[in-house]
Order: C-alpha cells, then structure tokens, then sequence
C-alpha cells in the first residue's frame, strides 16, 4: 500500500509539472501573438505617418510631443533628425493664436470640439503660414484621453485663394454700388437725378399715406436760366454746379431730399415739414442765392441771378405724388407770373 502511494504521488507531481510547463508555454505564445499584433499595429501606424501629406503629430495631454511624421519636419522647416520632441504644440503656433488653441482643447475635453480650426503656423525660421488643424483624443483601455493626436495642413494657397476671391467679391460690390450711383447721380452738379428724385418721392408719398406724416416739396427754377446761357456760354454749367452746392448747404437738414430735376430746374424734399415751415427755409434759399452774387446782366429781374420757387405740401386729397409736383408746378408759374424772385405755395391757389 505504501509503494502504491508513493507512485501515484510522483505521478500527480510529474502532471502538475507538466500542468505548469503548459501553461507558461501558452503565456510565452499569447505574449508573442500580443507583442506581434503591437509591432503590425506600429508598422501600420508607422506607415500612415510617412504617408501622409499632412503632419500628423502625437502629444501628451499636457501638449508635449511624442511623435511627429515626416511631413511635420517639411511644413515647419525642422531637419529629420532634429529632436522634435524637446518642443510643445505651442511652437507650431503663433503666439497670438495660442490662447484660441488653448480653448479649442478645452472643448475637446468638454466634448463641445466641432473643429476643424484654422492658425497662423510658426515655422523654425519665425515665418508665418497658414494651417488648418484637425485634433481629437488617443483613448487608453477604459476609454479615458491619455494622448491628443493633430493633423495640420497648410492651406495657404486655399487661403490665399479666398482673399482672391473675396478682394473680386469686394471689388464687384463696390463697382455695383458705383454704377447704382451713378445711375442716380446727375453727373452735372453731383445731386440725385431725375430717377432718384421719383423714387424718394414715391416712398415719401407712400409714408404720408401711411402714417400722415406731413411733408412738403420745393420746385426751384433758375430765373431767365436761358438768357444766362445763351450770353455766358460755358460758364453756364459752373454755375448750374454753385447753386446746386448752395442749395444743399442752405437745407442742411440730414433727412431733406435735394436733385436736380432737369435742366436749371431743382427739387427739395423736406419729410415732416409743413406749409408754414417749407416757406421759412424757401425764402432762406431766395436769400442764399442772391448772396452768391453771380452776375446775370440779361436779366430784368436783378443783376445778379435768382430763382423763383414753388411750394407744395401734401394733403389727403392728392392720389399719388405725380399729384404733388403738379401742384408745385402750377405755384413755380405762378412765382414767375408775379415776377419772379420769389415763392409762391400750392394752397394759394384759387
């Protein structure tokens, strides 16, 4: 019994040997398999990052790097075997952009990234490039961020290219609004022209007819303007150009309306003003025009040029602003029938 005993205890000691033995056989072979599939996983890596056109850099969560590819030396004019890893994310980044950097990390970490983000890169030598960054987190096994990964491109032609076509953007939208300018500018005397007069004269109306907002208009004519021209010659656009810029000096008021309606004729809008106001600045243009003293010796008005003025304000009765400046027009006669050199107002009409 004792030899039986003896023999099937050497027995279970030589199993439990081999048990071992098997068992360190078979952690020898998944250490293996595992340090295999992490050099296939480097290589991989390793090959992604030398084949990339952009650089694809590796830091820690501080931001100091651990891995640059190649394309990280070329973009920032560093040499291959330069120690990249001695610098910080920051050294590729201008300092006034470092701030913004700083915050788009912190969005990371709140999960609030929506990048990409554009910089201005800083190269070796201290030029500035353009660059557009795209970054996001390397996670450990329990999911946590243990690295930052960033792939920077530089996008100075695409830049470049934008401010191209934003300058022609620009440049069309200014000759835009300069041909519309034109298109509303009497090229004589740089006052609104006949259709630009129409216009604001329309909206005017309409707001009258909205709200009852009074408001009132001044149709003024050069007196004897073709005696003038006929005996002056060329100086008669010189002189079409010092009453225009009289004329808006002598109204002043910002919200006031003032175009030349054709020939020596002119036009005030004066939004919000009565009858009664409308006089008071008409007889201050009679009064401002012979102060500029612009001999006119064929006139049998004055020796000096004056203009007559008709005046008209809106009232519920008038359909449309044609209405109005035939009232206007029909006071103007009436100034000039008196004698000109003087106002006359539509409500005096019989």
């Amino acid at each position: 019994m004792a030899e039986r005993g003896s023999v099937e205890q050497g027995r279970c000691k030589k199993e439990g040997s081999c048990s071992s033995f098997a068992q360190l056989t078979r952690d020898i072979a998944e250490r293996k398999a595992v340090e295999e599939r992490l050099r296939e996983g480097e290589e991989l890596y390793r090959s992604i990052l030398n084949a990339s056109p952009d650089d694809i850099t590796i830091t820690d969560l501080e931001g100091r790097l651990l891995l640059v590819s190649p394309a990280a030396h070329r973009l920032f004019g560093y040499p291959d075997v330069y120690d990249i890893k001695t610098l910080t994310i920051d050294a590729f980044i201008a300092p006034e952009d470092h701030v913004r950097a700083k915050a788009s990390i912190q969005r990371m970490h709140e999960g609030s990234y929506f990048g990409p983000n554009q910089y201005r890169g800083l190269r070796r030598d201290g030029s500035l490039f353009d660059i557009e960054v795209n970054s996001g987190f390397v996670r450990d096994a329990n999911g946590d961020p243990s690295k930052m990964v960033f792939v920077v491109r530089d996008v100075t032609e695409r830049v470049v290219a934008q401010q191209q076509i934003e300058g022609l953007v620009r440049q069309l939208e200014t000759e835009k609004a300069y041909a519309q300018t034109i298109a509303l500018t009497d090229g004589l005397t740089g006052l609104a022209n006949r259709r630009a007069l129409d216009r604001a004269l329309l909206a005017e109306f309409s707001r009258y007819k909205r709200f009852g907002v009074a408001f009132s208009i001044l149709l003024l004519d050069i007196d004897r303007f073709k005696r003038f021209n006929d005996h002056y010659g060329h100086l008669a656009g010189d002189c079409l150009r010092k009453v225009a810029e009289q004329l808006t000096t002598t109204v002043g008021r910002q919200p006031d309306f003032v175009a030349r309606y054709g020939g020596e004729e002119f036009v005030v809008i004066l939004p919000g003003t009565d009858a009664a106001g409308a006089a008071l600045l008409a007889n201050r243009i009679i009064a401002s025009m012979s102060a500029l003293a612009i001999p006119h010796g064929t006139s049998e008005t004055a020796l000096h040029l004056t203009v007559s003025i008709g005046l008209a304000t809106a009232t519920p009765e008038l359909s449309s602003h044609e209405d109005l400046m035939r009232l206007a027009d029909q006071a103007l006669y009436v100034a000039k029938g008196q004698g000109r050199n003087r106002i006359s107002g539509a409500t005096l009409l019989a």
